[in-house]
């Protein structure tokens, strides 16, 4: 087949897996709806309190945390960070569904009623405290929804040789349609489907590069992919990083309120955990084979179709060209779905939680709209968010200690809201001051430092450094 055959095949067949996703979204919640057998109000739309299963909750925390973009960064991750980056990076989009498990426990026992992690901050330490929170969610996983629009895009533009928007698009406005009408109930539905399938895409692809991979490897390994200075600093790097974005991510807290006990909820996580070490390993690992066989090249191959690399030959092409490469763009397209139907639900809890708690549940419905929108037409440019895509993750990484602090009941007896937006504040200024510190040249002008960072900025866009893919890697958040 010619490459005009793949894309047709890769648009037709993805437009096609997306929209049955979305039919079973609708009429799961048609479902629900009459097995409620009562009208659904703004706080069952948003947090479908205490009505789902350990496997429901599971699946929910693996597909929203492995969007397209777990195809693209682990394996960029590995080129330089080998394997000690490799299994760290797995670990840490792992760890903070446990974190969530474990405190969402303790949250639900003594504050049951909260709406969203905002709400919880504004009950624990007050409304300051909470217009922090809120702030603060809604910029990190707007980021995150464009950073998994773009993604995807990428994908189609650099592997299928498609335009980019066009897929954003599809996926958009399904995600928007099914999302505003069913809630969260229904996202966790899909993400059931979704995980399993993705899942089992997984394994096709495993077993596809074990049976056809017979490249021996180099001996001794090259220093950027056995154990190497990246690889040891991505111990406190990434885990920091992803912990912080992760934490502070409404989408996963919905699955604290959305559990039938902290039993389930804590059952869950840990399936949720292993599913997206087990998978974030595998992208990883097949990226750093793609290297070490010769798949793929530092500085020459591109670096967002890295792990695509191992399921061709050596000719060093970037598009796709069999079967096995329709797989990964269904695989990518599932995933992605998975992702942004739970931000999507995960800024409609927060704006609900902080502004719309007693409005009719017609307005919770419009503000999906109204927050998603230009989400998918600012995506649709493909600019460049990964230099934000850093800063949501360091804004997180501020927040995320009073936070916690907030969370753990020892600490509530002697640390109020004060405490908490000084410790963001400190947090803030810190990391603004070390950034003015190692990058600022005070011997250029305002608006040569601004170009400089510009420059960095393409750097993160392509891949084209080993900076830029750390920085890229270490902010994408799971």
């Amino acid at each position: 087949m010619e490459q005009y055959g793949y894309q047709v095949v890769c648009y037709v067949v993805g437009s096609f897996v997306a929209l049955l996703f979305a039919l079973y979204a609708f009429a799961y919640g048609w479902w629900w709806t009459k097995k409620q057998a009562r009208n659904q109000g703004t706080e069952d739309f948003v947090t479908a309190r205490a009505s789902q299963s350990m496997f429901r909750i599971g699946w929910s925390f693996y597909a929203g945390a492995v969007g397209s973009w777990a195809i693209v960064t682990p394996s960029q991750y590995a080129s330089f960070a080998g394997i000690i980056g490799v299994v760290v990076y797995a670990q840490s989009c792992g760890l903070p569904i446990l974190l969530i498990g474990y405190f969402g426990g303790q949250v639900t026992r003594d504050m049951p009623h909260v709406f969203s992690l905002a709400d919880f901050v504004g009950w624990r330490y007050g409304p300051i405290a909470k217009t922090c929170t809120f702030l603060i969610t809604m910029f990190v996983m707007c980021i995150f929804v464009l950073a998994e629009y773009t993604t995807i895009g990428t994908i189609f533009s650099e592997f299928v040789g498609s335009v980019s928007y066009g897929i954003v698009l599809i996926i958009g406005v399904l995600t928007l349609t099914y999302t505003a009408y069913g809630g969260l109930a229904v996202s966790i539905a899909t993400d059931q489907a979704q995980g399993i399938a993705s899942m089992l895409l997984a394994l096709i692809l495993v077993i596809y590069v074990a049976v056809t991979y017979r490249t021996p490897l180099p001996q001794p390994l090259p220093a950027n992919l056995g154990p190497n200075y990246y690889g040891y600093i991505s111990i406190f790097t990434l885990v920091s990083s992803l912990v912080g974005s992760t934490m502070i991510n409404e989408a996963f807290w919905q699955r604290v309120w959305a559990s039938a006990d902290t039993r389930t909820l804590q059952r869950g996580a840990f399936i949720g955990y292993c599913a997206v070490v087990l998978l974030i390993f595998l992208s990883g690992f097949g990226g750093w084979l793609a290297f070490a066989g010769g798949y793929a090249v530092d500085g020459v191959t591109n670096a967002n179709v890295i792990l695509m690399q191992i399921l061709g030959d050596k000719s060093g092409t970037s598009l796709v060209n069999s079967w096995v490469g329709v797989l990964v763009v269904l695989l990518a397209i599932i995933m992605n779905e998975g992702a942004v139907d739970s931000l999507q639900n995960g800024l409609a809890a927060s704006i609900s939680g902080q502004y719309l708690k007693n409005a009719p549940l017609m307005w919770t419905r419009v503000a999906v709209v109204l927050i998603n929108v230009p989400l998918v037409v600012i995506a649709t440019r493909g600019f460049a968010v990964l230099a934000l895509f850093l800063v949501g993750n360091l804004l997180s990484c501020c927040a995320i200690l009073p936070l916690i602090f907030g969370l753990m009941p020892r600490f509530r007896s002697f640390f109020g809201e004060t405490g908490f937006v000084l410790g963001v504040l400190g947090g803030v200024l810190g990391v603004t001051a070390s950034g003015i510190v190692y990058t600022w040249d005070p011997a250029a002008s305002a608006a040569a430092n601004f170009a400089q960072w510009r420059v960095d900025e393409a750097g993160f866009k392509g891949g084209s450094s080993h900076a830029g893919q750390g920085a890229a890697a270490g902010s994408s958040a799971c």
